[in-house]
């Protein structure tokens, strides 16, 4: 079970931080308007998680930037939750992977940002700072968002993802 959801912490960790700014010379000096808290209380199921560099994560000899062909089917029915009350669910859905698994799991707590655009993670029960997720798209059926995760073995470079998340 734990297994599980440092899988999904680490998967979408590494899809947000795939998608790099571009400068647009056209809107010199333009501030974007901070986006407003439009994401909570929905299902959101991940569409894309995509690796900013190739890495050779499966130790095939071949390197992938498309984490989602990693997944397995049980997988991909799986959603997260941004709850109004600062909480941050994870749903197995119908498809479990594991019988013995919880179907819905509270595994941090999340504020945001709204001037920076960035949805803080606080790990559960410890409190500590687990993740910045930055948001780079949201509409009323897209959260698009972009950040790093530190490998396991402790290397000192971030694996950078982005993820796009779509209402369900």
């Amino acid at each position: 079970m734990k297994m599980k959801h440092y899988t999904y912490i680490t998967l979408f960790s590494l899809l947000a931080i795939t998608t790099s700014a571009c400068k647009d010379d056209d809107k010199k000096d333009v501030t974007p308007e901070p986006v407003k808290i439009t994401f909570t209380d929905k299902k959101w199921k991940t569409e894309t998680w995509d690796l900013v560099k190739p890495l050779d994560l499966d130790e095939d000899g071949d390197k992938e930037t498309d984490l989602m062909q990693l997944l397995i089917e049980c997988d991909f029915d799986d959603f997260i939750v941004f709850q109004k009350d600062g909480k941050f669910i994870t749903n197995t859905g119908d498809k479990r992977c594991n019988a013995k698994e919880e179907q819905e799991s509270y595994t941090a707590n999340w504020t945001y940002d709204e001037a920076a655009r960035v949805i803080k993670m606080k790990s559960v029960p410890s409190g500590l700072e687990k993740d910045d997720w930055e948001v780079l798209e949201l509409t009323e059926t897209t959260l698009k968002v972009r950040f790093n995760l530190l490998p396991e073995d402790g290397e000192s470079a971030a694996i950078k993802s982005v993820m796009t998340l779509k209402k369900m």
